[in-house]
């Protein structure tokens, strides 16, 4: 991890980061969110199945607000509505994250504890639809050689 955290903090032009699947786990979160703060840069960051908890997703998210992130991927991590909330939170100050995949995150499910309160759950929903669609990059001529 330590690497990664150098790599953020020393590097100009690191625009996109992937992670899935090497076991972060909550702390991992929580050490990359401090990370954030450390790079302007990074519009990409795939964090997905990585055993992330709602409270590693809290840890995370308090630096996400400030983050330029455009993209996060953090499905498959077992979020539940802990991490959806903490996520429903940074999106209402966030406003350069485009895209944020929490699919198989566990939100929502019958059997939980405490279930996302049904204003959470709407504010993240509104978030996520007040987006503006990601800009297209321009096309590269392919030679006709």
């Amino acid at each position: 991890m330590s690497f990664v955290i150098l790599s953020l903090k020393t590097s100009a032009t690191n625009y996109s980061l992937v992670l899935e699947d090497c076991r972060l786990g909550d702390e991992g979160a929580a050490i990359l969110g401090q990370a954030l703060r450390l790079n302007d840069k990074l519009r990409f960051l795939d964090m997905s199945n990585n055993g992330i908890t709602g409270k590693g997703a809290e840890e995370f998210c308090e630096r996400l607000i400030e983050s330029y992130l455009r993209v996060v991927f953090m499905h498959w991590n077992p979020l539940g509505s802990k991490g959806g909330q903490a996520f429903a939170r940074a999106l209402k100050t966030n406003s350069d994250l485009q895209v944020l995949d929490l699919s198989f995150c566990g939100m929502g499910q019958a059997r939980e504890q405490d279930p996302m309160p049904a204003a959470e759950r709407q504010a993240l929903n509104q978030a996520a639809r007040r987006r503006e669609p990601l800009e297209r990059p321009p096309a590269i001529p392919l030679s006709k050689e």
